[in-house]
């Protein structure tokens, strides 16, 4: 059976944001820096003790077309995308290595869930789209069955904040979304193959539970990942090298 290392596309969507970013792909990534230096329509804004009426208060002063229909809690952070142009709010009170991972992920989010599709409607159907996506007009029955024929994501962006009071298919979908969007992130700050060569560098017993703990290790310093988010991304990379724990690793047994 082929092991699974990292998608395609996400791989390719990981590399196009790097290309003209190299001098400033330097491990621990500075994802903000990088964010200012490219040429994406996005703008951070850190706020410390970031909760929904933050972003709610955001929303009504500059005359956002939405609202957050969610009782006031904490957030990491959030992303609002319209026009074309993006602003990802973050908890400034969060560690460092909390930012950085929720940077990267709404950074995911604006450019698989907004920005890379915006740019596939407009080379698809023209300028002419632009009012349907900027939200100045719905789109005529005949718009609507060509986006599902042309098998582009909707042109109208969703982001569900979490997964109670939806159906279970909502909820997959969420799944599926988010995993897409957090495989992204690490993308962009900890390369698949990247890891792997440091961790072959290593020469790691090829054994599951060695290679998890040297993983999670390089994740988390030199990488710059809440440990929490190493360990899960140390899990792939372990199965990824060794094919596997086995089975007196299952069951604990020391060999």
């Amino acid at each position: 059976m082929r092991k699974k290392g990292i998608h395609p596309k996400v791989k390719q969507v990981a590399e196009d944001f790097w290309k003209p970013l190299l001098p400033y792909r330097t491990f621990p990534v500075d994802i903000e820096r990088a964010i200012a230096f490219s040429n994406l329509p996005l703008h951070i804004d850190l706020i410390p003790g970031l909760e929904i009426d933050h972003v709610n208060q955001w929303i009504q002063a500059n005359h956002f077309p939405a609202r957050i229909d969610k009782d006031n809690c904490a957030l990491h952070g959030f992303l609002l995308a319209r026009g074309g142009h993006g602003i990802i709010f973050v908890n400034g009170t969060d560690e460092r290595e909390e930012r950085r991972f929720t940077i990267a992920h709404e950074l995911a989010h604006f450019l698989l869930d907004y920005h890379l599709p915006r740019i596939n409607y407009l080379k698809l159907y023209g300028d002419s789209i632009l009012e349907i996506l900027d939200g100045k007009r719905l789109p005529t029955i005949e718009e609507r069955l060509a986006f599902v024929v042309s098998e582009l994501p909707s042109p109208f962006f969703t982001h569900a904040l979490d997964s109670s009071g939806i159906t279970a298919y909502e909820r997959t979908q969420v799944r599926s979304t988010e995993g897409r969007t957090d495989a992204l992130a690490f993308e962009f700050l900890a390369p698949f193959h990247v890891v792997v060569s440091s961790l072959k560098k290593q020469k790691p017993e090829k054994r599951y539970e060695p290679i998890f703990r040297q993983a999670f290790s390089l994740l988390a310093t030199d990488f710059g990942l809440p440990s929490t988010l190493a360990g899960s991304y140390a899990k792939h990379l372990a199965k990824y090298l060794s094919g596997g724990m086995t089975l007196a690793e299952e069951w604990g047994i020391k060999i």
